[in-house]
């Protein structure tokens, strides 16, 4: 019932902050509706306005100052680890905003990119915002920044259809929400809470035809503010008690029920760009979605069956989270899980492939 009663209140000061939100993005959207393309660059018009993103950089600010304002963070004296986790988190966006934004007036090398990246990665660091897999503190740091940067790279690169990136995006968000960061007195639930908001009005004008995109400057953020969550929470689930080793590959197998559609564009484009022996962080037009638009000619029919794997695979994770049992079924269970979608993908995509 009490959180009944705080979804209530959630949606009467959520239509208001719609308004304002949709009022924000049309601004950005300055330029004419023109009908996507797959182009030789890549997807979309570049005549529309790629920065769809400052709306993501807007509402998480505004979250963060309503925190700063709530708990008093001017005075050093009330920093303790979680709000230094929260402030950590704020300097990694910054950085994250202005080197997207940076990227979509002239664009960067894929080397800029990746030191700025880590440079951002450092605030985790500063925040103590870990993956615990050794249990030595330089060897974790180092893998924390390499899976910091992995993350933001395979949600940049999944971001080339419309609605492609957005959609599910929000439901992972929504899947951290359900979760129990359910209450107003929490920065997560605030920020989350804002963030899906905004993901809401953007995706009306990100719907194809879409009027506007996101930009590096939006992936690179919710690339962030994912790869926290991934480390705050899926990586601190405790199910193998006897052994930590264990259940650190527990959690990363349960993380690819979290990311699965992150983690086959990235398989697959990967893999076939150093097979061609090209660049393997060059963009091209030879993602999934690219594939799976060549064949239904629906940018909207390709986020559809992108959102139902990732909704399929939110539901077996809250599954499994919820009810875990023996490791060897639940391993089976998400095993089984990838395989029919692995297989399924192949398939829509093979005869455009073959060509």
């Amino acid at each position: 019932m009490e959180k009944f009663n705080i979804s209530l209140i959630i949606l009467g000061l959520g239509l208001p902050y719609l308004l304002i939100n949709f009022f924000l993005l049309k601004k950005f959207s300055i330029f004419n509706k023109k009908i996507s393309t797959i182009t030789n660059e890549r997807w979309g018009d570049s005549n529309k306005s790629h920065l769809g993103g400052v709306i993501f950089f807007f509402n998480f600010c505004l979250s963060f100052a309503i925190y700063f304002y709530a708990n008093d963070l001017i005075n050093l004296d009330n920093i303790d680890l979680e709000k230094k986790k929260i402030i950590a988190l704020f300097l990694a966006m910054n950085i994250g905003f202005f080197s997207g934004l940076l990227d979509e007036i002239e664009v960067l090398p894929p080397f800029t990119k990746i030191l700025t990246q880590f440079f951002a990665s450092l605030f985790f660091i500063f925040g103590n915002i870990i993956i615990s897999i050794t249990g030595i503190y330089l060897i974790d740091i180092i893998l924390t920044s390499f899976f910091f940067i992995f993350i933001i790279n395979i949600v940049n690169i999944f971001d080339n259809i419309d609605m492609g990136l957005s959609a599910p995006i929000f439901i992972i968000f929504s899947f951290f929400y359900y979760l129990g960061i359910y209450s107003f007195d929490n920065f997560y639930s605030i920020m989350l809470m804002m963030m899906l908001l905004s993901l809401m009005v953007f995706m009306v004008y990100n719907f194809s035809p879409s009027k506007l995109f996101m930009g590096d400057l939006g992936s690179f953020q919710l690339g962030i503010i994912l790869c926290f969550f991934l480390i705050e929470y899926v990586f601190k689930l405790n199910f193998l008690t006897f052994s930590h080793n264990a259940n650190f590959l527990m959690n990363l197998i349960i993380l690819t029920l979290i990311i699965p559609l992150f983690i086959y564009d990235f398989v697959f484009v990967f893999f076939r760009r150093i097979l061609k022996k090209k660049n393997p962080f060059r963009g091209d037009t030879d993602h999934l979605s690219h594939n799976l638009y060549r064949k239904f000619k629906s940018a909207n029919i390709v986020s559809l069956i992108f959102v139902l794997i990732q909704i399929l695979s939110i539901l077996l994770a809250l599954k499994i989270i919820n009810n875990f049992k023996n490791p060897f079924d639940e391993i089976l269970k998400i095993f089984t899980f990838h395989l029919i979608v692995s297989i399924s993908l192949y398939f829509l995509t093979k005869k455009i492939i073959t060509r």
